[in-house]
């Protein structure tokens, strides 16, 4: 787990991530600061990712990040490994993901959940489990 912090107008250029790190975990975004968001590419799709947000990322596709704002964005960034390798590991995650969207809900209410569901279709494949 760690933080990442953009310089505005900067971009990570697309690469893919080829390391088995990569290849053997999900890897995952908290928008923590990106007032007018930052834009993210991954495959074919792009998606513009705003503060209070969570994204599943697919980093073994080609995928880039622009920091289209004029101040600095931050993302707390983890990856996860499968359950059949660390299920205290996925416990533990699960709970901090309870806590997150707890907070989120207590926060900003289930119409806007449910709307960050709706625009970032692979969390909701990963949240369900499909």
């Amino acid at each position: 787990m760690h933080f990442a912090l953009l310089p505005p107008g900067c971009e990570v250029t697309p690469h893919i991530d080829h390391v088995e790190y990569a290849k053997q975990r999900s890897r995952y975004h908290i928008v923590v600061q990106a007032k007018n968001g930052s834009l993210f590419r991954s495959g074919i799709e792009s998606a513009t990712l705003h503060e209070r947000e969570i994204w599943y990322m697919n980093t073994r596709e080609i995928h880039s990040v622009q920091n289209i704002d004029n101040s600095p964005r931050l993302h707390l960034i983890f990856d996860l490994l499968p359950k059949k390798h660390f299920s205290l590991g996925e416990r533990i995650i699960n709970a901090v993901l309870n806590k997150f969207y707890e907070s989120y809900l207590r926060h900003y209410g289930t119409k806007e959940f449910s709307a960050m569901l709706e625009k970032n279709q692979n969390l909701l494949r990963a949240l369900i489990g499909k």
